[in-house]
């Protein structure tokens, strides 16, 4: 009730302008004379009643208007059968407006009533997404850990998996082909399997195989999954890649970048079986590991020179806290324009030894 009292007052204020935009028009309606074009300056007060005020107000309008015409081709004399027939037709002309415009109303009113609905469910979805991105990096004293993750929709298919694992720093960046919700689909279930994985072996290509095995039946034939998995142990990083973006890893006692790159560089669901080895690699004090998605080297910045110009990035940055080489990354990669999302989901992931 009190919701309605405090909208009286300025249905009341709008309801008495259109009378007086009416007035206003019927007197310059009678002022010019005989032209009949003129009438048409009547719709703005009827249309505005519609859309403000509702249906029922529309009407009213439509009449209100429809008589002042009546009176002032009374005024000019105008035969009654012209006189009413006119009105009739105009009347008729301008209930026929009210119509349209209350229709338009409706169907944008469902329109933007499903685009809130849409945006909640959207909002749900992504805070699932985002705590299936498993990240546990404040166990692991031993590593300066950055993470980024933007989606070019609202959800998206990149998926991030960072946890201590038998005393291990055990990581995980996937890419779901595609974008937004058909990518993000496959997410909780990849996500399950990973959980369920890496209970049972530590291994990074035994993980990668059996996952290969069981999403291959579920993937579409158009859609696949590439993967980047590894785990630390003292001094040594053992890894194995299935068709994702190789990650750099700076050495700084060789001042060197490796680009991480498996044998068999396959992606998952292309083929019902596949074979994949481990590598191992040094993984020492300053070192600096730098894990993405396609996201960052397909855009815009990177696409022509990716690793040379990532590999910059952290060569320029190789002393400073990882956190540094993600923003410096991500400035690059998305968009100048804050309000305009990337053309692709992007992962960024930076650990360093300590």
């Amino acid at each position: 009730m009190k919701f309605q009292a405090r909208l009286m007052p300025k249905k009341l204020l709008i309801g008495l302008g259109l009378l007086i935009l009416t007035a206003l028009i019927s007197y310059i309606d009678i002022i010019t004379g005989e032209i009949p074009s003129f009438n048409s300056f009547f719709l703005i007060p009827i249309v505005l009643a519609t859309i403000y005020l509702g249906l029922a107000y529309g009407i009213a309008f439509a009449v209100i208007s429809t008589i002042l015409v009546i009176i002032k081709n009374f005024m000019f004399g105008a035969p009654l059968f012209n006189l009413f027939s006119g009105a009739i037709f105009r009347f008729l002309a301008f209930l026929f407006v009210v119509l349209v415009v209350d229709k338009l109303i409706k169907q944008y009113q469902i329109i933007s009533n499903f685009k809130k609905e849409r945006d909640y469910d959207l909002g749900i979805a992504k805070n699932v997404l985002k705590l299936l991105h498993c990240y546990e990096a404040q166990a692991f004293k031993d590593y300066l850990i950055a993470t980024k993750i933007v989606y070019a929709k609202e959800i998206g298919g990149d998926h991030l998996h960072l946890r201590q694992l038998n005393g291990r720093l055990f990581m995980l960046v996937a890419d779901i082909s595609g974008k937004s919700i058909p990518a993000a689909l496959f997410a909780p279930l990849l996500h399950g399997l990973i959980l369920q994985l890496t209970n049972q072996s530590k291994d990074p290509p035994s993980i990668i195989v059996t996952l290969n095995s069981q999403m291959a039946g579920i993937l579409p034939s158009d859609a696949f999954i590439t993967l980047f998995c590894a785990y630390t142990k003292d001094n040594e990083l053992t890894f194995a890649n299935a068709g994702h973006e190789p990650p750099l890893l700076y050495k700084k006692e060789q001042e060197k970048i490796i680009e991480l790159i498996s044998s068999d560089r396959l992606p998952i669901g292309i083929k019902k079986e596949i074979k994949l080895s481990s590598k191992k690699i040094n993984f020492a004090k300053g070192d600096v590991l730098l894990m993405f998605t396609d996201g960052i080297s397909d855009s815009k910045y990177f696409r022509d020179k990716p690793f040379k110009r990532l590999k910059s990035i952290i060569m320029q940055n190789k002393d400073n806290r990882p956190q540094v080489i993600v923003d410096e990354i991500l400035k690059k990669a998305l968009p100048a324009d804050k309000q305009q999302s990337p053309d692709d989901d992007i992962i960024a992931v930076c650990i360093k030894r300590a």
